[in-house]
């Protein structure tokens, strides 16, 4: 039924959980009232993820999404659909981060392109097409009112497809490319084919791309590391003649304008100029001056009837420019914490506005005629923002967004940022759960450097964010009501009071490269604290005082990435986990090895823990081959037949990407076991039957941290740079 004949609400929650999302998305845009455009915000914040998952994948999602815009009550209700065949989930989102989520991204074009350096945008016969390409030499075109991409990637340039830009030739609209290989190339964007034989004349990658119609006739300005700027008839694929020769350095960004009548050019340069041209007579018209460092790109509007250039560079700065008399207007426009990397304008209600993005990861939106900014950053990209283009979308303005992500974002500047509970700034890579007081914790580590503590059942933060020395926390330990971290270049783990976040100890000099995994046991009425580093060592430490308990644990011929201890036939344990693709056991007693390592893995191992399967101890690993593998760890015979190499029976194969976390707990009398991937999935697995209870449970990132209450209700994940917390439906 087509959707402008429907009568469902957007509020219908079965109807977004079961229909086509190519019938929800487009209903998305009647959304009316907060409630309605909260759902709508929700739907789309993972619909590139959920759009091809079957229903109960998707009412997960779904509930996840809510929770992070901080929408409890919507995501019980989602989380409650029911679904015909289909059990209730067996884990419901409790609460959950939206440190990426933004009510004003409209949807995430993604799929076979590796980091995207450049997008561009036309409207042709009521659609508007989208075309993006990467550093691989792809591109990629996607109907951008649904998401669907139109056909597969095809191959633009040997290299990175630097710059792209669209015109009309014949009444059709036509995509201009340039690239590392030093071309020019003219695309039918009806076939994905090219148009002409490429344009030669530049001698080195080609950065910068704009197309302008001069005298009835669409041409195309293209200029890169080579200096000069290059004019192209469109209609027969030749240099006009004119050549913009000028600047000192490289030319990043073109754009074009009018002033007095004239078609004019404007260059970025890494000269620290922006010049304007006549299109015409190849004149230089104006060299403006002012960034502090190399210039990355340019754009052009009119502010209350006189054309301005607005540009932004590695002074982290946004400038604009008088075309009319060449002066600055006002103050560098400031926010930016890194270089501005790109740049577009619109007109909102009548507004000028210009958006730029940078190596910050955000997108910043100004009002052109006050120079001030409008709302808060538009967040959800994960690296550097390479491009931006506008375009129109049902009726109203749009900026697109590429990434070195690999994603393409649209955006509405017209929507509400909607609420989110902020937490980490980068990667979360490490978490575990305690009991203080009562009070059940989680805490949480990120490449943000800062390790955070949340109230388990609510979500709350407890206290300030530590802040250890060092960049990043790749991990974590709690003894008693202590936090040790560790994760700094130093090699060193550093001791925190859980509740106040007093420094309490380190920093403990332990490695001589960062620590990447922690495990603590009580021995002999001390607890032992066991660090794996970088060095390619483990060391044994007083989990108080930091002094050494062992000499290192040498043996792993790479990192070592993590850590577990047990108590194992009586006797201490460590068990580590390599890059070498080696798992091994040591004696904390004597810091002896325990048998040979153990091999099976092909490639590195990034996860181990232990557990107790038929009465008897043993480790389960994962790691980038996909599969997580048991490995027997006391004498005896048990339930799984021996395998060679000491593995205990088949590994767990699901998962498509390599299997980062691994936790264990015992659910109902049976032992389970709950897995994390680099493909954004969660598994939880009987280890009795080995295989997998529900659906996969589906995250919008890499799932690199896993932690279990220690009742086993409650799953801490670590996705991205979010942290959500599930409880036992």
């Amino acid at each position: 039924m087509p959707v402008e004949d429907r009568d469902t609400p957007i509020t219908d929650l079965a109807w977004l959980v079961t229909a086509e999302p190519a019938d929800v998305l487009p209903a998305l845009e009647r959304a009316d009232g907060d409630g309605e455009r909260l759902t709508a915000a929700v739907y789309r914040a993972s619909a590139h993820l959920h759009r091809d998952e079957p229903p109960a994948v998707r009412r997960q999602v779904l509930a996840l999404d809510a929770a992070r815009f901080g929408a409890p009550e919507l995501s019980a209700r989602l989380a409650a659909v029911p679904l015909h065949g289909a059990a209730r989930p067996h884990w419901t989102v409790d609460w959950a981060t939206g440190s990426l989520l933004d009510g004003r991204c409209l949807g995430v074009l993604k799929g076979g392109l590796g980091m995207v350096f450049s997008v561009t945008a036309v409207e042709f016969e009521g659609e508007t097409l989208v075309l993006a390409g990467d550093g691989e030499g792809r591109a990629r075109l996607w109907d951008a009112s649904t998401g669907d991409p139109l056909g597969e990637p095809f191959p633009m340039h040997d290299g990175e497809v630097s710059a792209l830009a669209t015109a009309w030739r014949e009444g059709l609209p036509v995509a201009v490319s340039v690239g590392a290989d030093h071309l020019v190339r003219i695309w039918d964007l009806e076939s994905d084919t090219p148009r002409s034989e490429p344009l030669r004349g530049h001698v080195a990658p080609v950065y910068a791309v704009a197309t302008a119609e001069l005298d009835g006739a669409w041409v195309a300005l293209t200029a890169g590391w080579d200096l000069g700027i290059e004019i192209w008839d469109l209609a027969t694929g030749r240099p006009t003649g004119k050549r913009l020769r000028g600047h000192g350095d490289r030319v990043y960004d073109l754009a074009t304008a009018e002033l007095d009548g004239r078609p004019i050019a404007l260059s970025a340069s890494w000269d620290g100029t922006v010049r304007a041209w006549d299109l015409r007579s190849g004149e230089s018209l104006a060299e403006l001056r002012g960034h502090d460092g190399r210039v990355y790109c340019v754009a052009s509007a009119v502010v209350d009837g006189r054309p301005v250039a607005v540009s932004g560079g590695t002074d982290g700065t946004v400038r604009v420019w008088d075309l009319a008399d060449g002066r600055q207007l006002g103050e560098p426009l400031t926010g930016h914490g890194d270089t501005v990397l790109s740049l577009t304008t619109t007109v909102l209600d009548g507004r000028p506005l210009a958006v730029s993005g940078g190596r910050d990861e955000v997108l910043r939106v100004w009002d052109l005629t006050t120079r001030q900014p409008v709302g808060t950053p538009l967040v959800g990209h994960q690296s550097p923002i390479s491009s931006l283009t506008t375009t129109r979308l049902a009726g109203r303005p749009v900026v697109i967004s590429a990434s070195t992500d690999k994603t393409v974002r649209l955006w509405d500047l017209a929507a509400a940022a909607g609420d989110r509970r902020p937490g980490h700034t980068d990667q979360v890579l490490a978490a575990t759960t305690t009991v203080l007081d009562g009070r059940p914790l989680a805490v949480t580590g990120g490449d943000d450097g800062t390790a955070r503590v949340w109230d388990l059942g609510t979500g709350e933060p407890v206290g300030e964010p530590l802040d250890p020395p060092g960049d990043t926390v790749t991990a974590l330990a709690v003894t008693g009501s202590a936090l040790l971290t560790g994760g700094g270049m130093d090699g060193s783990a550093h001791r925190w009071e859980l509740l106040g976040g007093a420094h309490a100890g380190g920093p403990f000099a332990l490695h001589r490269d960062p620590v990447r995994g922690l495990a603590v046991l009580d021995v002999d009425g001390r607890t032992l604290a066991v660090s794996a580093g970088v060095d390619h060592d483990l060391r044994v430490w007083d989990a108080a005082s930091g002094a050494a308990v062992l000499p290192p644990l040498t043996g792993h011929t790479d990192m070592v990435w993590d850590v577990a201890a047990a108590h194992v036939d009586g006797r201490p344990v460590a068990v580590s986990a390599g890059v070498d693709g080696t798992v091994r056991v040591w004696d904390l007693g004597t810091g002896r090895p325990v048998g040979k390592p153990r091999t099976g893995h092909e490639g590195p191992v990034f996860s181990v823990t232990t557990a107790v399967l038929d009465g008897r101890p043993v480790a389960l690993t994962s790691g980038q081959d996909r599969t997580v593998r048991f490995w027997e760890l006391g004498a005896g015979r048990g339930l799984f037949a021996r395998a060679p190499r000491g593995e205990l029976g088949e590994p767990l194969t699901r998962h498509r990407g390599g299997v980062w976390t691994v936790a264990t707990t015992v659910l109902d009398g049976r032992p389970v076991a709950l897995t994390g991937s680099g493909d954004g999935t969660v598994l939880e697995w009987d280890l009795t039957t080995r295989r997998t209870v529900g659906p996969p449970m589906r995250f919008p990132g890499p799932v690199i941290a896993l932690a279990l209450s220690a009742d086993g209700q409650r799953l801490v994940v670590g996705f991205g740079r979010e942290v959500a917390v599930l409880g036992r439906g």
